[in-house]
């Protein structure tokens, strides 16, 4: 060992340049929902090393996600290909081609290869409000085979069924009941390329960066400025981190409530009219919302229109439900109401709502697997305003 100028070297190698260096200002928010700011150090696979009054290494488990507070968008105009992968991921791209075998994209993280069996579908143009519903509903039909996108009229689309070959900026080969045909690409509004391989590997989280794409991550390690996402999937590619804005872990530590299939569900309608109406149930009782302009809400939520059940089933997992309940009828008038949250028969939480007030956090044990019913009751025979929201209900492992 050996110290120069209050540098310590070891073998040659100064401690100083082997320490961490911090890779960007980022917004922790953990599972518990607190929020403060640290300098990243990098992601280990498992953990992500924070430097905040101190190193510190904590659990994937424990962070929900992850802001970068320097980093600003800068989606190329040229960037007006949209690619979604097998797994998730979504890439703006500003081309795309392909000798069969792999696919080569020109992003602006560079040029990026990958395998055509791990590309899902490729949309060479932005479509206008007309035209996207039509090729949502190609895209997302079942069918055992490729498929070419055209692009008919400026409000029509049509599909051509077969197998994609070679993709070049001018043209897309297809074989059509063996006879091939070089289609156009001015023609056509993208491709989508078929896949019997459903097995996609855990879900960790999200990635974004400053490109505008979307990385759907099984893992995340890093090595001095770069880091390596292992995509759902099971490509991988290696971004700057300087490059990114978010990492969303809650994919894979916390699931909304809202986002839960519906086991069983019952509904009182907000007005008793003494007439039945067809499909009440979708009508009243619970539903999915999205968050609108409150500050804080980032996740969907559920409201109950009248009174009503939803039951679910705790996932594999998850020990804990988080989040506020409030009464928040449309105008001035409500009557009073009761909410309670149960697991299976137990009454794990209940609250009388006679007013408008603050919401009623909750936060609640569960267990995997067990039924869990969210409760409305209401205490007036004719009910005028007894909506209530559950904010950001959720699931926590």
């Amino acid at each position: 060992m050996t110290i120069i100028s209050g540098v310590v070297w070891l073998g040659g190698l100064s401690l100083l340049a082997i320490q961490a260096v911090p890779q960007g200002r980022v917004e922790v928010t953990e599972t518990d929902q607190s929020t403060y700011k640290a300098d990243l150090l990098g992601f280990s696979g498992s953990s992500i090393d924070l430097q905040s009054g101190g190193n510190r290494k904590i659990p994937f488990e424990n962070i929900l996600r992850l802001r970068f507070t320097t980093s600003k968008a800068t989606t190329k105009e040229d960037a007006s290909m949209a690619i979604e992968m097998r797994g998730g991921s979504r890439i703006a791209a500003s081309g795309m081609t392909s000798d069969g075998k792999n696919v080569t994209i020109a992003s602006g993280s560079g040029q990026l290869v990958f395998s055509s069996k791990s590309i899902s579908t490729c949309l060479f143009e932005k479509l206008g409000a007309e035209l996207l519903p039509q090729w949502k509903s190609f895209v997302e039909s079942q069918v055992a085979s490729d498929m070419l996108v055209l692009a008919r009229s400026e409000d029509s689309l049509d599909k051509i069924e077969g197998l994609i070959g070679k993709v070049t900026s001018e043209f897309v080969s297809f074989d059509i009941d063996g006879q091939n045909v070089d289609a156009p690409r001015d023609k056509l509004a993208g491709i989508k390329y078929f896949s019997s391989d459903t097995a996609l590997g855990p879900l960790a989280g999200v990635v974004r960066d400053v490109h505008g794409n979307e990385w759907v991550i099984s893992s995340i390690t890093s090595a001095g400025d770069s880091c390596t996402l292992k995509l759902n999937g099971g490509e991988s590619v290696t971004l700057r981190m300087v490059d990114l804005t978010e990492v969303d872990l809650s994919y894979g530590n916390s699931r909304y409530v809202a986002d839960i299939e519906i086991l069983e569900r019952s509904s009182l309608p907000r007005f008793q009219l003494g007439i039945e109406l067809p499909d009440a149930a979708k009508l009243f009782g619970a539903r999915r919302v999205e968050p609108k302009s409150k500050p804080g809400l980032k996740g969907p939520s559920v409201e109950f229109i009248g009174a009503g059940t939803s039951t679910y089933r705790v996932p594999a997992g998850f020990s804990k439900l988080v989040g506020s309940v409030e009464l928040k009828p449309g105008g001035q008038a409500f009557m009073a109401c009761r909410a309670a949250v149960m697991l299976e028969n137990k009454i794990l939480w209940e609250h009388s709502f006679d007013s408008t007030r603050k919401p009623q956090e909750i936060s609640l044990f569960v267990e995997s697997d067990k039924r869990l019913r969210l409760v409305v009751e209401t205490k007036a025979d004719h009910p005028l305003g007894d909506t209530v929201i559950w904010n950001q209900l959720r699931l926590l492992k």
